[in-house]
């Protein structure tokens, strides 16, 4: 079977979208997420408190609200 050269442009094209998508998807700088229920909190790094004074540490027993948001 022989391919047109058209044919063959599309062909390679597609290759590379498909290779662009996958390895677009792929996050090299990935770390290993190993929290479980009942694990310690990780520590709160904010540029900026807009409300209330800065936590240096949770209080056991006490219930913490964090509120984040990002425009992407």
């Amino acid at each position: 079977m022989k391919q047109t050269i058209k044919q063959k442009q599309r062909s390679v094209i597609t290759l590379i979208a498909m290779l662009v998508i996958l390895f677009g998807t792929v996050d090299l700088n990935a770390q290993k997420i190993t929290l479980r229920v009942g694990d310690q909190a990780p520590p709160i790094k904010a540029a900026k408190w807009l409300k209330g004074k800065s936590m240096t540490e949770l209080e056991k027993g006490k219930v913490h609200v964090v509120e984040f948001g990002a425009t992407w």
